[in-house]
């Protein structure tokens, strides 16, 4: 999967009130080689388990079966 299929699901889940995004994304700031700052999203595992639900690729169904299986292990 690629960075804007990834980026249309996040914001997908923000426009939709799924997730909030000020509880689930903080900006880390960097100095590049260049020495210009660059901005980077950095995700909560509250919205990488929203993006996994909504692919549908072969990975993200692995995805989903570890998910499933982790939360049946913790619930019982």
């Amino acid at each position: 999967m690629n960075r804007p299929v990834i980026v249309k699901h996040i914001q997908k889940i923000y426009s939709t009130g799924e997730l909030e995004q000020l509880s689930t994304c903080s900006i880390l700031e960097q100095v590049a080689a260049d020495g210009k700052i660059r901005k980077m999203n950095l995700y909560n595992l509250d919205i990488i388990i929203s993006v996994g639900y909504r692919v549908n690729s072969k990975q993200a169904t692995q995805f989903r079966q570890w998910a499933t299986h982790r939360a049946e292990r913790v619930s019982s």
